[in-house]
């Protein structure tokens, strides 16, 4: 009953959901999801992948988009679809955010320690970040932590976030975002 509750909660307010077996399927698929997240978490095993951007009429790298990879307990390098639950969930995700930014303010001071100039690096963050009301003040710290600014970091959100119910907060947040030096851009646009 508990499951059709909040399956019928899910799809829209005043739906009438009957149980089925898939919606135990479907609520075990997400523990297991949530679980995996929370394990790579808390084993460190939650990577940037760095994909380039380049300009397409000069072929040069223009920067980097980090990606979210999970290496699974038997080393293989698994996509975020192996933890797409946790992307909903608001605690999970912020700690995902907050993994993937020290990771990539790490990674971009010791590219700057060596010399290496990486162009722009692109972060996703999530509507669970938004409603933390903590996001710039979170990014603004990990960057600080690794000696850099937010001069070189975009901020990359789907058009769902910004249009969504949180959409006056995104607005100020990447607002604040902005003013703090920070890029701000649209990903996958035209999708949501």
């Amino acid at each position: 009953a508990d499951l059709a509750l909040y399956d019928a909660k899910a799809k829209m307010p005043g739906t009438i959901t009957e149980f089925t077996p898939s919606l135990r399927v479907a609520a075990e698929d997400r523990a297991a999801m949530l679980g995996r997240a929370r394990a790579a978490l808390n084993d460190g095993r939650v990577v940037p992948f760095y994909q380039p951007k380049i300009d397409l009429h000069s072929g040069k790298i223009m920067g980097w988009e980090a990606l979210l990879r999970i290496i699974g307990e038997d080393g293989e390098i698994q996509p975020p679809s192996h933890i797409a639950a946790a992307f909903s969930d608001p605690e999970i995700t912020v700690k995902l955010t907050d993994r993937m930014l020290s990771r990539v303010f790490c990674d971009l001071a010791t590219w700057r320690a060596t010399g290496v100039e990486v162009g722009r690096l692109a972060v996703n963050v999530s509507a669970g970040d938004f409603r933390q009301h903590t996001l710039a003040e979170r990014i603004l710290a990990h960057a600080r932590e690794h000696g850099q600014t937010l001069a070189e970091i975009d901020i990359e959100l789907t058009e769902g976030v910004l249009i969504g119910q949180l959409g006056p907060e995104v607005s100020r947040k990447l607002e604040e975002l902005r003013s703090m030096g920070a890029m701000v851009a649209l990903d996958d646009f035209g999708t949501g």
